[in-house]
């Protein structure tokens, strides 16, 4: 169907997210940008986080760097703007969410600005889109997630009523190791909250919403959707009728033969099939699954005698080499399992101490038989290239974390107080520990099975 673009367009720039996993879910919006403007230059700017994301990518002209900035994690938008002022754009499409993203663009002087009216930035835009704001119902529900998991983090002070009883009195000083949550009946926005404890007791807390406290989470709480569709729709302002939500990746020759390079290293031949498990999650320890757990189905896995027998790839950050050196202590087939890593000396020495790259680690889990991880940034990688996927969901809301993978497996437990999106779990992380090893190691035996002719 012939395209007509709503913005006309020579030099366009696409700012990408930071993280990671966005910047994987933003290639169907790249795909639908080049359809759309098939002659245009468009270029991508991206930290070096999600650059990896771009190398090997042929929708774009051209991949740029934020401009480094000594001692600090991130430029200066000065710095940012002149860098785009150079280039003259005249279109700028803002991926993230961030007043600070627009702010740059915006000392740019590119003529046309398109974004999310958000976190405060609609008059830095010229052409804006409003994303919808959570339903009563949904901000309901939320809040009172929210105040499970203060009643179980407080433990009981939140009761709102004196103990009558020696029993209850008992019950109170004990924390609840079950909340169950539903709505009070003939009271709308309001629920109840019943607390069992181990001695067979119960009691119930009554929470509802203040006057002010809907309004204000309204305005600043907006409708869970796909990331995928949430930057689709950007490229429908423009004029795309494209639907694809298909993740798309490259890899360059470099990061090919970085990852045979690797592989040699850790002794896993061009023709064995291996597994790769991704324990960590750059956003914050809530998403991850518990180390012993992960350390028992590897060691399933790479069991010689197991029904799978394959090679295990540990992958992680520097920052989660305590995670993995976790996981190898508590391996009960240590032996099989290769660890990757940048400070592990084995593959630093191949590679001159300059360590496996992200991009390599991309070129890796291309060539993997199956991925296992929590929800983290990798796992796009695995969807990009079929990869037999299993992900393990905690504290995230699957609604912005969807990427429709037929490919992938997605293991979860539904808790009173998730999914929460906090960093770091205030409580006793049960929506993670609630994923058990056999529900876990099932589910990776059936999608290994996949793989087999």
């Amino acid at each position: 169907m012939n395209q007509q673009p709503r913005i006309p367009a020579q030099r366009i720039v696409v700012i990408m997210p930071n993280w990671l996993g966005d910047a994987v879910m933003a290639t169907p919006f790249l795909y639908a940008l080049r359809q759309l403007y098939p002659q245009s230059h468009i270029a991508g700017l991206a930290n070096s986080l999600a650059m990896p994301v771009l190398s090997g990518l042929s929708l774009l002209d051209a991949a740029i760097s934020y401009p480094p900035r000594p001692g600090k994690k991130k430029s200066s938008i000065a710095a940012t703007a002149a860098l785009l002022r150079r280039e003259h754009f005249d279109l700028a499409v803002i991926l993230p969410n961030s007043l600070r993203s627009a702010l740059a663009v915006w000392q740019a002087n590119v003529p046309r600005r398109l974004g999310y009216a958000r976190e405060y930035r609609s008059l830095l835009l010229t052409d804006t889109l409003c994303p919808k704001h959570r339903c009563d119902n949904d901000l309901d529900l939320q809040w009172a997630r929210n105040f499970a998991r203060r009643l179980i983090e407080n433990r009981t002070k939140a009761l709102a009523h004196k103990a009558t009883s020696n029993t209850r009195a008992q019950a109170r000083k004990t924390p609840p190791d079950c909340v169950s949550l539903e709505p009070a009946a003939g009271h709308a926005h309001r629920f109840n909250f019943l607390m069992h404890h181990d001695d067979g007791s119960s009691f119930t807390q009554r929470g509802h919403f203040g006057p002010l406290q809907r309004p204000l989470a309204r305005y600043h709480n907006y409708q869970p959707a796909p990331v995928i569709d949430y930057y689709l729709q950007l490229a429908g302002y423009l004029g795309s009728n494209e639907q694809s939500r298909t993740l798309r990746l490259g890899v360059t020759e470099g990061e090919r033969a970085e990852a045979q390079s690797a592989l040699a290293a850790m002794g896993i031949g061009s023709q064995q099939p291996y597994a790769m498990v991704f324990p960590g999650a750059n956003f914050g320890s809530s998403k991850c699954w518990p180390a012993e757990r992960f350390a028992e189905v590897s060691a399933r896995i790479s069991n010689p005698a197991g029904p799978i027998a394959a090679r295990v790839i540990i992958a992680g950050s520097p920052a989660e080499r305590p995670l993995i050196d976790a996981i190898l202590r508590n391996a009960i087939n240590q032996s099989d399992m290769s660890v990757l890593n940048r400070q592990i000396v084995p593959l630093a020495a191949v590679h001159d101490g300059r360590g496996v790259s992200l991009g390599a680690v991309k070129a890796l889990v291309r060539q993997a038989a199956l991925m296992l991880c929590n929800d983290t940034g990798p796992r796009h990688f695995a969807a990009a290239f079929g990869v037999p996927l299993v992900t393990l969901f905690g504290p995230t809301d699957p609604r912005w974390a969807e990427i429709f993978y037929v490919g992938e497996r997605q293991l979860s437990v539904p808790v009173p107080c998730g999914p929460c999106q906090l960093k770091r779990c205030p409580i006793d992380h049960r929506c993670m520990r609630a994923i058990g090893v056999e529900q876990v190691w099932k589910t990776v035996l059936e999608q290994w099975q996949r793989t087999q002719p």
